[in-house]
């Protein structure tokens, strides 16, 4: 598993750093060309803005705390992220 972070680590709710997006494609392009077994995770600042720019089949799990333990409506949420 690599896990990238996309914010500084330690306070949730926090923005997504662009930047990380060309780790993630590296991570990716790496995997593929080696034939490599490992996961690609992205946590922090992961909300539907985020996820519109974040090419998704480069990565294999997010993490979306702030999203969902802020939302008012949980189902609502989860609707709107599998839509993404």
């Amino acid at each position: 598993l690599v896990l990238f972070m996309s914010v500084e680590p330690g306070k949730g709710g926090q923005k997504f750093m662009a930047n990380s997006i060309k780790k993630i494609e590296k991570a990716f392009d790496y995997r593929k060309k080696f034939k490599l077994n490992y996961l690609i995770e992205v946590d922090g600042g992961i909300n539907l803005g985020s996820l519109e720019k974040i090419p998704k089949e480069k990565v294999d799990l997010f993490v979306m705390g702030s999203y969902f333990t802020k939302s008012n409506d949980l189902n609502k949420s989860i609707k709107e992220v599998k839509n993404v």
